[in-house]
């Protein structure tokens, strides 16, 4: 996938995926060894921030 459509970034030993809606929010999500989080933010720092604490 192209660099400028996939964006990541790793917590915890986690690649995690997110993307930016057309109204600006950032969304990740990760689905693996029996969890299921999904997280959305107003900036990316909200967004990971909320991510690692779900963690």
């Amino acid at each position: 996938m192209p660099e400028n459509v996939r964006r990541i970034f790793i917590a915890n030993n986690f690649i995690v995926s997110y993307r930016i809606t057309t109204k600006g929010f950032f969304e990740a999500r990760i689905r693996c060894k029996n969890m299921y989080i999904e997280v959305s933010g107003r900036d990316f720092e909200t967004m990971r921030r909320r991510f690692v604490d779900r963690l």
